[in-house]
């Protein structure tokens, strides 16, 4: 059928489009009581994004009768009363957000719910059909007392209203598993709240004034989520109790948009599946967390971090790992290579242009320059490894060649400070690095020095919205470990390692796939191979306790230039590697019929890379 509709495309003719009074009534998604297709009733229905699963959307947001005046012709004025209905759903839900609604007001609601034989019921037996009630986005600045009554209760959101504590009337709510209380004015969660609600499951109690969390929180045993953040806002919570490792039930936790300085060093939860400790002040995160192999999302963006422990390529399973908008200059080259996820580095110092491109002629490039032609030995520096095997428990090496256990435990720097400074001291530094920091992550505080030293941007935390009222705090004993570079400068390039018998015996058994029991084996032996084993970036060998670390800088997935601390097993490899990285990679462009092929001059033999060069040469002569 052909017809001439003049309203579309110019008046031209369409063919198989029905004229506008041929078409067929179509039926609206919503429901329609006027004229135009409409529910007049309706009102924002955008706040169902608040409850996904209603349907027809926005069918619970109602404009709301109110009394109304009407005159007559002799000048009478009559008062029509709002008209009651039923708002329990069939599905023992009720809905009464954005009512306006103040304590008094929702205790009116509650009580027209009841039967005509009310009276004569039990108080209890009253709302027994009532598991879901939804009084968000209203005037409440605490909640009725009949709301005691609703003994089967499970679900309550009382988000978006004037609450400043959590109201003792919910502890009757025996049953209550889901409690919505995000953006109101709450200030703290009491001691006894995990005890009287021990039956929760999820708490959400996002953009509050929360300064700290109960220290008996562990009690909350069957709670799988828990959302002290959102995009909405946070609260003021400074740490978080050791406890909440404890929660072996807590699949999803949110803490962002706090004021987190640090987490609890055993971050190990068994079940956790989404972490977002996103938009804090934290300056490092603890290695445990490499433990939670359920992790599937890890958002650590915008915070202070400085360096990444590289147990975090043992989450297997993680699908999204964002570590944008922090301080890192430097990352583990694990972590780039071998995580099978998606990484988002934006933001950092190790991907600003220019920053990281070793043919520049600024100071920060000359930096990158000389670390990467150094490597750092790296052995463990406990000493109950020490004690163990061979003197001090190195074996091979001399008793005068290794400090001893001694000299490594933490001392005071011989930066004076005073006892004023804000500067943390150094045994918290000294346990930090040891739950939250690789061994060999000197190499990126040096790199992160240097780079404060020559404001490098992104180098420091900013004053944005997302960082405020932080400060920014050089250590003096990090200070005193490193030593600003010039064009002078000379690094050493000193990577002698030698090997343990400890550390060669367990090479020996990694690398040729030995099945042997652990209770046949020595105590330390046992122990290393129950450790997750490291794997060399030249050679691809397994080592466990000692490596040679030192500085590359590559492309990644569209960065041009991203800096990595790279870990080999033995001096050899490293030798190797910078070797290779010396030597150029020359191609020649060969023109075949409009395409271009590029051809390596390391691949290919002499002779045939004349007869090449001659038919590039031939071919350039006969073209016109």
């Amino acid at each position: 059928m052909t017809s001439f509709i003049p309203c579309l495309l110019g008046g031209k003719t369409l063919t198989g489009v029905l004229p506008p009074e041929k078409q067929p009534i179509s039926k609206p998604y919503l429901p329609s009581t006027s004229s135009n297709g409409r529910d007049q009733s309706l009102l924002d229905i955008e706040s169902c994004i608040d409850d996904p699963s209603l349907a027809p959307l926005g069918r619970h947001v109602t404009a709301r009768q109110r009394k109304s005046r009407h005159s007559n012709d002799q000048g009478e004025v009559h008062i029509q009363k709002e008209v009651p209905k039923k708002e329990v759903r069939t599905d023992g839900s009720l809905m009464l957000r954005r009512r306006g609604l103040r304590t008094e007001e929702l205790a009116q609601h509650l009580d027209a719910l009841l039967p005509p034989l009310a009276p004569f019921l039990q108080s209890d037996a009253r709302y027994q059909d009532l598991v879901e009630l939804d009084i968000s986005r209203n005037r409440l600045t605490s909640l009725s007392s009949n709301i005691t009554l609703l003994s089967q209760l499970k679900i309550l959101n009382a988000s978006s209203n004037l609450l400043t504590s959590i109201p003792k009337e919910l502890y009757q709510l025996t049953q209550l598993e889901v409690l919505i209380l995000n953006q109101n004015q709450l200030t703290s969660i009491p001691e006894e709240m995990p005890m009287q609600l021990p039956q929760l499951v999820t708490l959400r109690v996002a953009a509050n004034h929360i300064q700290s969390l109960p220290s008996n929180i562990r009690l909350w045993r069957k709670m799988r989520h828990l959302q002290l953040g959102s995009v909405y806002g946070g609260n003021r919570l400074s740490s978080l109790p050791d406890g909440i490792v404890d929660m072996s039930a807590l699949e999803d936790l949110d803490v962002s948009h706090n004021q987190l300085l640090n987490l609890p060093y055993n971050m190990f939860i068994p079940h956790l599946i989404h972490l977002n400790v996103s938009n804090n002040q934290l300056d490092a995160i603890p290695k445990s967390i490499a433990q939670c192999h359920m992790l599937r999302t890890l958002n650590v963006s915008k915070n202070h971090l400085t360096t990444l422990p590289a147990d975090l390529v043992e989450l297997r399973r993680l699908e999204l790992f964002d570590i944008s908008e922090n301080l890192l200059c430097i990352m583990p080259a694990d972590i780039l290579e071998r995580m099978r996820t998606t990484l988002l580095i934006t933001g950092n110092p190790l991907t600003r242009p220019g920053h990281c491109d070793l043919g520049s002629a600024d100071a920060y490039a000359r930096i990158l320059r000389q670390m990467t032609q150094r490597a750092v030995p790296m052995v463990p520096s406990s000493g109950s490894y020490r004690d163990r095997c061979g003197p001090q428990g190195m074996g091979c090496l001399n008793a005068d060649e290794v400090p001893s256990p001694e000299s490594t435990t933490p001392t005071t720097s011989p930066v004076s400070t005073s006892p004023s400074s804000s500067s943390p001291p150094p045994h918290h530094l000294a346990v930090v690095r040891r739950h939250c920091e690789d061994d060999d992550a000197a190499i990126d505080r040096e790199l992160s020095f240097h780079a404060r030293q020559l404001n490098i941007r992104g180098a420091r935390p900013n004053d944005g919205p997302h960082l405020a009222g932080t400060v920014s705090v050089d250590h003096p004993v990090l200070e005193a470990q490193c030593v600003l570079l010039n064009e002078s400068t000379q690094l050493s390039g000193s990577a002698n390692l030698i090997h343990s018998l400890r550390e060669l015996a367990t090479r020996v058994i990694l690398r040729r796939n030995m099945k042997v029991p652990f209770d046949w084996l020595p105590a330390h032996l046992a122990e290393d191979l129950s450790k997750n084993c490291r794997i060399c970036a030249a050679c691809q060998g397994a080592f466990v306790n000692e490596w040679v670390a030192s500085v590359q800088v590559k492309s990644y997935k569209g960065h041009p230039a991203v800096v990595r601390r790279v870990r080999f097993c033995s001096t050899r490899c490293w030798m190797t590697c910078l070797e290779q990285s010396k030597e150029p990679t020359a191609k020649t462009v060969v023109c075949v019929r409009g395409s271009a092929t590029y051809i390596n001059h390391e691949d290919t033999p002499g002779d045939a890379m004349q007869q090449i060069q001659a038919a590039v040469a031939a071919a350039t002569a006969e073209a016109p």
